[in-house]
Order: C-alpha cells, then sequence, then structure tokens
C-alpha cells in the first residue's frame, strides 16, 4: 500500500509539474505560479516541489519582481539546502544579490557551491562577484577559465572576452 501511494503522490506530482512547465512556455506566468505553489504544498517532500520553486523564482525575475524571487529561493533553501538543485537556487540566488549590489553576500552563497573545475558553469557568476568585490586578479582569472571552456559551458565567449577587456582597461 505504502509504495502505491507513494508512486501515486509522485505521478501526480510529476503530471502537475509538467503542466507547470506547459504554462511557462505558453507565457501563462500567473497560471503556472498557481500550479507551482500547487505542488510545493500537496506534495512538499518530492523533487517535483524542489523543482517548483526554482521554476517560481524563473518565473518572479521574468516579471521582474526580484524579491519574489530571492524568496522562492529562500525557501527552496530553508526546505531542503542539499544537492544540486540546492546549489541551483544558491547560484541564482547570488545572481539576484550581486545584481542588487551584494557581491559579500553573494560571494559567501557561491562559497557554498562546489566547483567543478573547467566544467563549473558558476565560473563567470564567480568572476563577476569577484570584479564587484574589487579583486580583479581574481576576476581575471575566472573570466579567463569560462572563456576557455565558453563553448562546453554554454557560455557567450563574446560577453567573456569583453568583461576580460573591462578589465584590463579598469586596471590601467
Amino acid at each position: 500500500y505504502w509504495d502505491a501511494s507513494r508512486d501515486s503522490q509522485a505521478m501526480n506530482a510529476s503530471i502537475n509539474y509538467e503542466a507547470m512547465v506547459q504554462m511557462t512556455a505558453a507565457q501563462k506566468l500567473d497560471d503556472a505560479a498557481s500550479a507551482g505553489r500547487t505542488i510545493i504544498e500537496a506534495y512538499p517532500d518530492t523533487l517535483y516541489a524542489r523543482l517548483s520553486g526554482l521554476l517560481l523564482a524563473k518565473i518572479a525575475v521574468q516579471k521582474h519582481d526580484y524579491e519574489a524571487a530571492k524568496k522562492e529561493l529562500e525557501a527552496l533553501l530553508a526546505a531542503d539546502g542539499k544537492g544540486e538543485i540546492a546549489d541551483i537556487a544558491r547560484t541564482r540566488l547570488a545572481r539576484l544579490l550581486l545584481a542588487e549590489g551584494k557581491a559579500e553576500e553573494a560571494g559567501k552563497l557561491l562559497a557554498q557551491v562546489p566547483t567543478r573545475g573547467a566544467m563549473d558553469a558558476s565560473l563567470e557568476l564567480r568572476g563577476d562577484v569577484a570584479a564587484a568585490r574589487g579583486d580583479q586578479a581574481a576576476a581575471r582569472k575566472l573570466y579567463a577559465e569560462a572563456l576557455a571552456g565558453a563553448d562546453k559551458l554554454g557560455l557567450d565567449s563574446d560577453t567573456l572576452q569583453l568583461k576580460l577587456d573591462n578589465l584590463a582597461v579598469a586596471s590601467s
């Protein structure tokens, strides 16, 4: 009975999450947000609740409601601060904090996210934080690493090169 109940709950959460993703793609953001909140409330201990939290934050950013996005990410981290989804939430929250000029807070969050060497998609963000903190040498190193792996990481090499060039101008 327990396994059947758990499987049914996971199936329902999956169906609802898929509907949320489709609503988001169709730009039905209010409906998607409502669906996401329902998933989090009805299936709080599932992967779909955590994924819904990430998507709710993304929807809030699309609506330019950055405070709501931060709250969604903070709630996700408060509910479950471990694993890859939590690391994604930390990275996204760090990006929002950096946009607010809170480089120190962003850096502290990123310090909790394990680095993955040359395959670390957060290298550019880590460089942005270093630059905002005034650490030009660290920023240059991080941007150069990101630029070297830009194609594999899906990063914009032109933007990274521009950031590197701007560091050179700022230091001269």
